[in-house]
């Protein structure tokens, strides 16, 4: 059996591979005050991402869960950045 840390690493391999490849705007919501994703690491995100955004809020790790107002309101800003309210979105070819 594969331990957790193999996965998780696993997972962050695959993350990485991905990134580069997608080509809609991407939101990476991030807690200033977390312990578990480092600054290196959304720096590390935000290089290999072609369409990257990004929101830090002075909360703990779970923005969504310690601070959903927060949460909600860096999707709403990005949405409404990414999003047209008309016609196809800004680089999304549709056939």
């Amino acid at each position: 059996m594969r331990s957790a840390n193999h996965r998780l690493a696993q997972r962050r391999l695959r993350r990485e591979a991905c990134t580069p490849n997608c080509t809609v705007p991407t939101l990476r919501v991030q807690g200033g005050l977390s312990d578990v994703s480092s600054e290196e690491n959304a720096r590390a995100f935000l290089d290999r991402a072609r369409r990257p955004n990004t929101s830090t809020s002075p909360t703990p790790h779970t923005v969504a869960g310690d601070r959903n107002d927060m949460f909600a309101d860096a999707v709403v800003d990005f949405l409404s950045r990414a999003v047209p309210t008309h016609g196809t979105p800004h680089g999304l070819h549709v056939e």
